[in-house]
């Protein structure tokens, strides 16, 4: 793949390219919570079952971290992202042809592995294509253009598995995601050619080697965490499971009413985002 001749990139080429890997890692993560009940009933799935099955696309995605940012580092976005974004691919053909707990379990976590990367590897790409100044405005806006993908996992995905069924949305989002991929090989490099890679020093590095050696016990790195733990975390679990079947099973509400009000809570993030 290093040896594919890339086109001609530009910051916003790259960004809009990478935008789209998020937006669909959003779609993925968020798409149970409106076909909840088809799940339960097709794959005989007790709530227990429901929330096993879920989790699993979380696991293997922390779980993936740390290899991918190592991956990320030694081969480049370029390189990485199309691999994980092929694993993408076979999770999501997995799900849709998926008949019990076990074969929707291993679907959901190739899933996880593949779209791990999607917001670390545009974080990556970021760091060289705009300036210090720009990257946080620039994080915020790729966050709420990933929440367009959960926008696309309410109304839109109860209309569409209302009139094809559930299984082919996920076969849908297969091709998309081989797209994501194939513009990933095609436009995005890792640095403008133009310019030497901008070198990013982190916090660790600039402390004594042996603070550094500690860095997952800095005080900042762990505000951060608790933070996202119980913040981001309680959330995504509202988000894209529990929310829409609270809605479902305790005030009877149908499909497209779920999807309406997880339109407004994915719109709430939405504005968010955008305001960081």
């Amino acid at each position: 793949l290093s040896r594919v001749p890339a086109f001609k990139s530009s910051a916003w080429l790259v960004f809009w390219t990478l935008a789209l890997a998020y937006f669909l890692s959003y779609f993925f993560r968020s798409a149970n919570a409106v076909i909840a009940p088809e799940l339960s009933t097709e794959l005989r799935l007790s709530s227990g079952d429901l929330g096993l099955m879920t989790s699993l696309f979380y696991l293997s995605f922390a779980g993936s971290q740390i290899p991918i940012g190592w991956a990320l580092d030694t081969y480049g976005v370029r390189i990485v992202q199309p691999v994980l974004l092929s694993v993408a691919v076979l999770g999501s053909l997995l799900f849709s042809v998926s008949s019990s707990l076990v074969t929707a379990g291993l679907a959901r976590a190739l899933l996880g592995i593949g779209l791990a990367g999607c917001l670390m590897a545009a974080f990556k790409a970021f760091a060289q294509w705009f300036p210090p100044e720009r990257q946080a405005t620039i994080t915020g806006y790729l966050m709420a253009l990933g929440v367009l993908g959960a926008l696309g996992a309410s109304t839109p995905l109860a209309l569409i598995s209302s009139q094809t069924g559930w299984r082919s949305v996920f076969v849908y989002g297969a091709g998309l995601t081989v797209i994501a991929a194939a513009l990933i090989a095609l436009i995005v490099r890792d640095a403008p050619q133009t310019a030497a890679p901008r070198a990013v020093q982190s916090r660790a590095e600039s402390l004594s080697p042996a603070a550094s050696s500690f860095n997952f016990l800095d005080p900042t790195l762990l505000r951060i965490a608790l933070i996202n733990f119980f913040g981001a975390g309680g959330l995504l679990s509202i988000q894209t499971l529990w929310g829409g079947k609270f809605l479902f099973d305790v005030y009877g509400l149908a499909k497209p009413q779920v999807g309406e009000l997880l339109t407004v809570l994915n719109l709430g993030v939405l504005i968010g985002y955008g305001a960081i």
